[in-house]
């Protein structure tokens, strides 16, 4: 049993495997060719980088590689603190309705339980997917307690919840 066991999480017929660093080689290839499979991340060196910033990965109920859940560990400027930067990929045919909130659910509890005091104080989503700008979206996240902080230079919503704050 280790220290992550408890953030496991089963959502219909979908597992919400915890790696938050404690990833291995083996798995961090596994994800990387994922990317290049399915056509999320082409830039090679990109991915071997980001695989080492894995938290969730989401398997189906044929034990197949169907998502990852990223966070890239930064500064907020905006914010003048550190925070985590959550990335979200799910295979386009398992994009189950409310699986990317539980991801980013577990993703943000995990990390808020992992991380040392005086570590980073919350994580940030900028919306890749223009999905999370519709006002529908934008109700769902700001009820599970996410502020929108309106859009990045690249006009991409922004969102953040702190640690502190929960």
């Amino acid at each position: 049993m280790t220290a992550l066991d408890d953030f496991k999480q089963v959502f219909h017929r979908y597992v919400l495997v915890p790696v938050f660093q404690v990833t291995t080689e083996d798995l961090r290839r596994q994800v990387v060719e994922f990317w290049a499979r399915e056509g999320a991340l082409q830039n090679r060196a990109e991915a071997e980088r980001r695989a080492h910033e894995l938290v969730y990965v989401i398997y189906d109920e044929h034990q197949n590689l169907v998502g990852v859940c990223t966070a890239q560990l930064a500064t907020s400027v905006r914010l003048e603190r550190s925070v985590y930067f959550l990335r979200l990929f799910i295979r386009a045919s398992d994009r189950a309705t409310g699986l990317p909130q539980e991801v980013i659910r577990c993703a943000w509890r995990l990390l808020k339980n992992q991380t040392p005091p005086g570590g980073a104080d919350g994580a940030m989503i900028v919306g890749e997917n223009t999905k999370l700008a519709r006002p529908g979206m934008m109700r769902v996240l700001s009820r599970r307690g996410w502020k929108y902080l309106g859009l990045n230079a690249h006009h991409l919503p922004v969102w953040e919840k702190p640690f502190s704050k929960s």
